[in-house]
């Protein structure tokens, strides 16, 4: 396993099999260019992992919340979504790099194949980071461990 680290304070570990994806890679995955991103993916396991970040002013810093960031950001894939059967199954509140998080779990069908996915915001200072989970529904259950021992090994450094 190597050490990662998104934006010089998110630590975490990636695992065996996984590479880098390069900014074109990402942004046409996510349909979107934005210039504070950073994932990994798995082609054998049809898993990705990413993150985005920003970074806040102090007013904005104190006014957001992991959960004002989760429920907009579920309003966005709400819009983009819309014609890929998008399902909205759990939200949740867990701890990232001992900081509280909210999360939320949903899938979506895209040209024939559906997907398990699964989004935790986390704050630390004024950054915030929104951690993306997809995996191809037929093998969520065994990437499922996988993309946990990511989320376990998040600490905040610096």
């Amino acid at each position: 396993m190597q050490k990662m680290m998104v934006n010089d304070s998110l630590e975490f570990v990636m695992p065996e099999g996984f590479r880098l994806m390069d900014h074109e890679e990402l942004v046409q995955a996510y349909e979107l260019d934005y210039p504070c991103m950073w994932g990994m993916r798995d082609e054998e396991r049809h898993v990705v992992l990413s993150v985005f970040w920003k970074v806040n002013n102090k007013l904005l810093a104190k006014l957001a919340t992991p959960k004002l960031v989760a429920d907009s950001r579920q309003n966005t894939l709400r819009r983009i979504l819309k014609g890929r059967e998008p399902h909205f199954d759990e939200k949740f509140t867990c701890e990232i790099a001992g900081q509280k998080a909210q999360g939320l779990r949903y899938g979506y069908v895209n040209k024939g194949n559906s997907y398990t996915c699964e989004y935790v915001v986390v704050m630390n200072g004024r950054a915030c980071y929104t951690i993306d989970y997809y995996s191809r529904s037929d093998l969520a259950e065994a990437n499922r461990p996988i993309y946990e021992e990511v989320l376990s090994s998040m600490t905040f450094v610096g």
